[in-house]
């Protein structure tokens, strides 16, 4: 389930720009109840089609972070909306 999700939405970020942001605070307010797992391709989908107003958001996420994936994830999604601007 996880894959195909993440595979929609890679379609959705390379096709339609628009309707993929529109995805992006629907999955933030769902973040906090994910699992690890889950919280990591919801991190890298807000780096895909996030905008530099995520970066403070993921920057809440890097500074609580314990887990050194998660710490990694954060810091590429930041990465990738920095080389988009």
């Amino acid at each position: 389930m996880r894959l195909g999700a993440m595979v929609a939405m890679e379609e959705i970020i390379e096709h339609d720009k628009g309707l993929a942001r529109k995805c992006i605070e629907p999955l933030w307010e769902r973040f906090p109840d994910l699992s690890q797992q889950a919280q990591g391709d919801v991190i890298y989908i807000l780096g895909e089609a996030g905008t530099d107003n995520m970066i403070p958001r993921l920057e809440g996420i890097l500074k609580d972070a314990i887990n050194a994936d998660t710490r990694e994830a954060v810091n590429e999604a930041i990465e990738t909306i920095t080389k988009r601007m």
